[in-house]
């Protein structure tokens, strides 16, 4: 929480409101922004703190935060991760040069050995962003896109409520969709922080997730069922994604993911952010032949174990 607040009161851009939700953390993650605070005076008129009564999760502490900016444009910021200095003034004179609804940069991966830089898919078109999930594995996360809070308050797009898994995503689609112009910057500033066990991101309830899942995405075929637009490519990609958790499962959980989204069976082909032989011994799996994706599996492994050993 230190390296978080010293790099967001350490921004470059002047004129900024910061809202830091305490969702009854059982820690002093809040004291220690307080103290951080106190090394940035100017900053403290700038500083709201919102306590939620009880632990509201990712999507009730994001939405009370979305509620309660007053700016013309807002961004999310992990406790865990940080960002560079200039991030925010950088994001906002892009965003106003090109009066774009949405503007994206890069973002690092950071991990204790290791870093890479995830680069975004720069697609001007939104809906086209939208529907590209089919092809290839989009990012859907909110710290690393400065949203024109008109766009949110207008059409009311917060997240779903109790979805706490992918409430990124049922977010950052709405927005897309409403966009009329998206912008990008082609430079990593935000540092997602891969290496802490104990983050929300490593804690995983496979049931849960795909449960959550499940209703994030089924609220999202809610809203597009009105819509003259077909959005089917993202649909399945993320179907396809949910029933993944099964697989994810120790013992895999072959019976699950055959009953998870079971319409999507002939549509398994036209994900193509899978590679094929996964697909392939997926498409086995929807009948209920489950040998092509265990040999599957033990070869990607196998890789995988090679590749760690020889690097």
């Amino acid at each position: 929480m230190e390296r978080c607040a010293r790099c967001l009161f350490g921004q470059t851009l002047s004129d900024m409101e910061y809202i830091f939700i305490d969702d009854c953390s059982p820690d002093k993650s809040i004291e220690k922004m307080f103290e951080m605070l106190e090394q940035y005076p100017h900053r403290k008129q700038q500083v709201k703190v919102i306590r939620n009564e009880h632990n509201l999760k990712q999507a009730g502490s994001r939405q009370a935060g979305m509620q309660a900016a007053t700016g013309d444009y807002m961004i999310h910021c992990d406790p865990d991760d940080w960002v560079e200095l200039d991030m925010y003034q950088s994001m906002l004179d892009l965003a106003k040069q090109t009066d774009s609804d949405v503007t994206m940069c890069d973002m690092f991966l950071e991990q204790k050995s290791w870093t890479r830089v995830l680069k975004m898919r720069q697609v001007t078109n939104p809906h086209e962003y939208i529907n590209m999930a089919r092809k290839a594995q989009m990012n859907w996360s909110l710290c690393n896109k400065l949203i024109k809070s008109s766009v949110i308050k207008e059409n009311d797009i917060y997240p779903f409520e109790g979805v706490n898994y992918m409430e990124d995503v049922g977010v950052c689609v709405r927005v897309l969709y409403y966009a009329n112009r998206i912008a990008f910057i082609d430079r990593p500033f935000y540092h997602y922080d891969l290496s802490n066990s104990d983050s929300i991101c490593h804690d995983r309830d496979f049931s849960s997730n795909i449960a959550q899942g499940k209703a994030c995405i089924e609220n999202l075929q809610a809203f597009f069922a009105d819509k003259p637009e077909n959005f089917d490519g993202f649909l399945n990609a993320y179907k396809l994604i949910i029933k993944n958790e099964h697989l994810n499962m120790r013992p895999k959980n072959f019976s699950g993911w055959k009953k998870t989204f079971p319409e999507l069976r002939s549509q398994i082909f036209s994900v193509k952010n899978f590679p094929f032989m996964m697909r392939l011994s997926m498409y086995c799996l929807a009948y209920g032949v489950t040998w092509p994706y265990k040999l599957y599996d033990l070869t990607r492994r196998v890789i995988c174990r090679i590749k760690l050993l020889v690097s």
